[in-house]
């Protein structure tokens, strides 16, 4: 839950746990808008994210959502990692990234 001067400001959650545990997340975020949160619902919103569907296709740009994950560390440049670090560090800091 994020949280600012006037009390919870949203849910926060992170892409990885998104990925790596789907059905806590997809619960979370389900129980916060106070919709259909049954295992049922869960399992289904899980299985259509994880369809292959061809008008994604131009989208992707990893061979899976895992293998996504962190992605940008691995393959940007140290230049540009440094220039992300200077720019978003501190945000990054403030969602729970190191």
């Amino acid at each position: 839950m994020l949280t600012g001067r006037h009390g919870a400001m949203g849910l926060c959650f992170h892409y990885e746990s998104l990925v790596t545990k789907p059905i806590g997340t997809v619960t979370q975020i389900l129980e916060y808008l106070a919709v259909d949160g049954s295992n049922f619902t869960v399992a289904a919103l899980i299985k259509a994210a994880n369809e292959d569907r061809a008008e994604f296709d131009m989208h992707r740009t990893s061979e899976n959502a895992a293998v996504s994950i962190g992605r940008w560390k691995r393959e940007l440049d140290p230049a540009t990692l440094k220039a992300c670090g200077d720019a978003f560090g501190e945000v990054l800091k403030g969602f729970g990234y190191s």
